[in-house]
């Protein structure tokens, strides 16, 4: 730093500064006061050098712990970025995982105009989009030749979507149709007179009472009855004689014998009536025909 000394003596030889006599003495007295001012401004710029070298060993120190702190980071940024190589692996694993998941294949190749594609087959379209999947609905000309979507549907995530918002809104319209039923249907299992009926509405179970009409079962087969053939053929009996007559009482006797035995017959033929319409009752009661009592 530049200072301006009131020293005239840092200026004069001493032979020089003893010729100016007699203002000797006054001379060094401003030159003893111009010495103190000169040491009092030297150790002012002292003060400020050592002022600068404290502020500039506080810096070191500050620089020292900084570069400590960055070396540390730095090892800390290193085993960040090992870790997020380890991560980027990983994730291109579960991006494979989940196409897997979503389409049930990992991800296939991309379309190629010189192959042929059946039913099933999938593909990405463009080869270098590959959110955009597509299953092969109809068999491709050989070669396949330019991507026609008619051919294709997509399943990509997008697609998806959009088919996801129409089922929901299909079960949600289902829900309500479900709920409208089920009211419909009480509604309905609630009433005995439906669709027109005369009366209450008859089940299969509803079987009719004496009182009251319902169903009947068909009534199993009864056996057709055997027609009776006794007759008496023996001609009539004349009158009977004034006398005892013994043809004429051979043929009394004969009669009475034959009106016997068909009639007898008729009570064997009556039986059999009687059971075809005991028959016919236990049939008809089974069948819901006739009421139990």
């Amino acid at each position: 730093m530049a200072t301006t000394s009131l020293s005239t003596r840092a200026l004069l030889s001493y032979s020089q500064i003893k010729e100016m006599n007699p203002s000797f003495s006054d001379l060094m007295v401003k030159d003893y006061a111009g010495i103190q001012a000169d040491w009092e401004a030297t150790a002012i710029v002292s003060d400020g050098f050592d002022g600068r070298i404290t502020l500039n060993t506080l810096a070191i120190a500050v620089n020292v712990t900084n570069i400590a702190a960055n070396a540390a980071n730095i090892v800390i940024n290193a085993a960040n970025i090992a870790l997020n190589a380890a991560n980027i692996v990983v994730n291109a694993d579960n991006i494979l995982n989940l196409e897997f998941r979503t389409f049930g294949i990992a991800r296939p190749d991309g379309y190629d105009e010189d192959l042929n594609y059946v039913i099933g087959d999938e593909v990405v379209n463009p080869a270098t989009d590959t959110q955009n999947y597509f299953v092969c609905t109809t068999d491709t000309p050989i070669p396949a030749g330019a991507f026609n979507p008619v051919l294709w549907q997509e399943i990509s995530l997008r697609s998806n979507e959009s088919r996801i918002a129409d089922a929901t809104e299909g079960v949600t319209t289902n829900a309500t149709n479900i709920a409208t039923n089920a009211s419909n249907f009480d509604t309905h299992n609630t009433s005995n007179t439906e669709h027109g009926v005369s009366g209450n509405s008859v089940g299969t179970e509803d079987f009719c009472t004496i009182l009251v009409g319902g169903v009947v079962l068909l009534m199993e087969l009864v056996n057709d009855a055997v027609d009776s053939t006794q007759t008496i053929v023996l001609a009539d009996i004349a009158a009977a004689p004034a006398v005892y007559d013994q043809t004429f009482t051979d043929t009394m006797v004969a009669m009475a014998n034959d009106t016997k035995a068909k009639h007898n017959q008729l009570v064997t033929d009556m039986n059999l009536v009687v059971t075809q319409l005991n028959d016919l009752i236990a049939k008809s009661k089974t069948a819901k025909q006739m009421a139990i009592i």
